[in-house]
């Protein structure tokens, strides 16, 4: 019951402003769009008449793996509206509001949470839809030896999506700006690139994933080619989803989570 009545509150906050309609329509038809262009792509590049799928990238052991890898493209849409949703709350003063008017603070976070839970839901929906659509296109006996493990990567991408989610929450919630927020998540990413190539440098070890968002990338990796067209690319060979990964990505949704639920717990609203 609880659950059903902070999904509402939270959709009568996005049904009233236009531009959050219009960013769905858009983020979800953006996806869409993997129908209308892969039959172009199927076609080959200009000059060249291979067809994209002699690649592998829609072979049965591929497919759903490569579909989600490319949906995760799309997330930075989703984040942008999870940050316009969030600094919203304090620019129109809606936060305070529902605060004074006895909504909790977690209760506040929660419906934010759940929000975004439902989004990735709805995504991962339609990108298995796809992915299953170019599998069964692509394929003979497709659905026969369509592998059970497979349904690693659909739950894989939700926990990748909702960990982004709570970095973009946390720094929503620190800065309280639109406009500042997209910018302090372009210049993390940045920083983050900037700092692993550092260590690398620097130290001679091999690579280690531990920052935050080279995790959350970590879980779902590729693009999967045949073997024998790899060599020579700068691409991942895993075909699984890691367990360290799910458990670093958790550990940091966490974290995360608690530093936003801390920062509003300082902050005097009334």
């Amino acid at each position: 019951m609880i659950i059903a009545k902070l999904l509402s509150l939270e959709w009568a906050k996005i049904k009233y402003r236009k531009f959050n309609l219009v960013f769905f329509c858009f983020y979800f038809l953006s996806m869409l769009l993997v129908f209308v262009i892969h039959d172009k792509l199927e076609q080959g590049a200009p000059g060249n008449e291979i067809p994209l799928s002699f690649s592998g990238i829609y072979s049965t052991e591929n497919v759903i793996q490569n579909s989600f890898y490319v949906g995760d493209f799309f997330s930075v849409f989703m984040a942008m509206l999870f940050i316009i949703s969030i600094t919203s709350e304090f620019s129109f003063r809606t936060f305070r509001q529902n605060i004074i008017d006895g909504l909790s603070i977690r209760e506040f976070i929660a419906s934010k949470l759940l929000f975004i839970l439902v989004l990735s839901i709805v995504s991962m929906i339609i990108i298995s839809f796809i992915g299953l659509y170019l599998g069964y296109t692509y394929n003979e006996n497709f659905f026969r030896d369509l592998a059970y493990s497979d349904i690693q990567f659909p739950l894989a991408y939700i926990l990748q999506i909702m960990s982004y989610m709570s970095v973009a929450m946390f720094i929503s919630i620190l800065v309280k700006k639109t406009g500042f927020a997209i910018i302090c998540m372009v210049v993390a990413s940045i920083l983050e690139f900037s700092m692993k190539k550092l260590f690398y440098m620097y130290f001679d070890v091999k690579e280690i994933c531990i920052l935050p968002l080279e995790v959350f990338n970590s879980l779902i990796q590729g693009p999967l080619l045949k073997p024998e067209l790899r060599s020579g690319f700068l691409m991942s060979n895993l075909d699984y989803v890691p367990f360290t990964g799910v458990m670093l990505s958790v550990f940091y949704f966490i974290l995360f989570v608690y530093s936003s639920y801390l920062i509003l717990e300082e902050r005097d609203f009334q």
